[in-house]
């Protein structure tokens, strides 16, 4: 990052804006340590090292389930949810969600990576990154980056590469064996490949083309993890909507040869652990901030 004060990185995923499932209290706690004003001394200091906030999927209540404007737990639809009413709940998630982060966006860096049930976009994958005509004011920031599902970007010394988790709970669900979600994921990695159990028949065909027109992307294979530059020896691999949160510093050869380093991490679903992981891009470390209301 260029701004070397801004050494942090919060990670969250599973936010679920907009149905009874959302923890309102708890987001917005995050979002009062993001904007420095909650918590001691220490923790400020901390939060406004913050630089970027990733939200790795799930930013959006899925549209199975009652808005929270209608309040009560979720139900059972006794009968089909017709397209009106799922374009308005969508809608009125949408807005939501852009009306919760917009504060955010004026403070710190926001990506948003599309994910399962998220608004305008694919259920299948790959996803293409979530329109912009849904967050008009967090745009309006220009501090908004929206990313696809699955992302690589490489910044500086460091590569990015992540999905918002459905690889992985699909790869845990088919294991022969049982088997954490950190471990398979580590896995992932020593084979460079997000996707290893997923089939091809889930992949969406159109979706995979047009994906690699906006992403610019060559390779056939969106889930390969791709070989970094060769000034790249560091790099953290991240997945989304996990039942908690782990992480885990790896190494050993690259694709190019070259020993790589790696932090990787589980982001959990804020729905099941309320909490955001600070990752330190210039050591790979990871400080977890949890929170709760008595």
């Amino acid at each position: 990052m260029a701004d070397h004060s801004k050494d942090l990185v919060a990670l969250a995923s599973g936010f679920r804006i907009g149905n009874a499932r959302t923890r309102k209290a708890e987001l917005l706690l995050l979002r009062d340590f993001l904007l420095g004003l909650l918590g001691t001394e220490e923790d400020i200091a901390m939060s406004q090292r913050v630089g970027r906030l990733v939200i790795a999927g799930g930013v959006h209540a899925a549209d199975a389930e009652l808005p929270s404007c209608l309040g009560g737990r979720p139900k059972r639809p006794r009968l089909p949810v017709s397209e009106k009413a799922r374009r308005s709940f969508a809608a009125a998630a949408a807005d939501e969600a852009d009306l919760f982060l917009g504060p955010l966006a004026c403070h710190l860096r926001l990506c948003i990576m599309s994910g399962e049930g998220d608004c305008g976009v694919s259920t299948r994958l790959p996803q293409l990154a979530p329109p912009f005509a849904i967050f008009p004011r967090c745009r309006r920031t220009g501090n908004l980056e929206l990313w696809a599902n699955p992302h690589c970007h490489v910044e500086g010394d460091l590569q990015v590469v992540g999905h918002a988790g459905q690889p992985l709970q699909l790869a845990l669900r088919n294991a022969s064996e049982p088997a954490t979600a950190l471990d398979t994921l580590v896995a992932c990695w020593h084979r460079r490949h997000l996707a290893p159990r997923w089939p091809e028949f889930l992949v969406d065909k159109e979706r995979l083309q047009a994906f690699r027109e906006s992403c610019g992307s060559g390779l056939s294979d969106p889930f390969a993890i791709p070989a970094a530059p060769q000034a790249c020896g560091r790099a953290v691999l991240f997945a989304g909507n996990c039942g908690e949160a782990t992480w885990e510093r790896v190494s050993g050869p690259g694709v190019e040869g070259a020993n790589e380093e790696a932090a990787v991490i589980c982001i959990p679903d804020f729905t099941e652990e309320p909490s955001l992981l600070l990752l330190n891009v210039q050591d790979l470390t990871i400080k977890p901030v949890r929170f709760r209301v008595a």
